[in-house]
């Protein structure tokens, strides 16, 4: 639970503060556990319950379903809910987008999406986009593959190349939460 918490709390100071979350995942698995977390969170914080969840990520909008059918192959909280009637899947405080054009880019949020090692894709584009504002951060959940850009800014550096090769100041919030053993959802993983 002491990730849980200080993965909540991250998230919670920076928009707080008036920025923009990224947390850059992996599509499936983690994602929806960090999905249940961030519902539960909202859901007892009322300061928060303005503050949007983007989810612009296809492959994992669709593996909801999977999610949503074969609950008997998820973890007892999970499992407790559906048996009371209620699907945990079905969020009240998380928007899934199609696509990046369809949310107010001036407002406090927290964008979750893929790839997690930000080495193109959404997260990029979007790290790339926010990296130079210090009202903004980026919080880790996983992992991160040397060599890769996730792993670079483990670092903290000054600047970063964007994928044009032009460089850009590293100003956002840095952090790294390991959920280690840690598992909402699926019992096996």
């Amino acid at each position: 639970m002491a990730f849980q918490f200080r993965f909540s709390k991250e998230v919670h100071d920076i928009v707080k503060r008036g920025g923009k979350c990224l947390l850059p995942v992996f599509a499936l698995g983690r994602a929806q556990e960090l999905l249940l977390i961030l519902e539960e969170y909202w859901q007892s914080h009322e300061e928060l319950k303005g503050v949007p969840i983007y989810y612009p990520c296809a492959l994992a909008a669709k593996s909801m379903i999977i999610f949503q059918t074969y609950f008997n192959m998820m973890g007892a909280n999970v499992q407790e809910k559906f048996k009371n009637g209620i699907n945990p899947f079905n969020f009240k405080f998380i928007e899934t987008l199609k696509n990046l054009d369809s949310w107010n880019e001036n407002e406090p949020c927290v964008i979750m999406t893929s790839p997690g090692m930000l080495q193109n894709g959404y997260s990029r584009e979007i790290f790339e986009k926010w990296c130079h504002d210090e009202r903004n951060g980026i919080v880790l959940t996983g992992y991160c593959v040397k060599g890769t850009l996730a792993e670079q800014i483990m670092s903290h550096p000054d600047k970063i190349e964007k994928m044009d090769k032009c460089h850009v100041d590293l100003k956002m919030s840095i952090s790294s939460i390991r959920f280690l053993n840690f598992n909402l959802t699926l019992k096996f993983i």
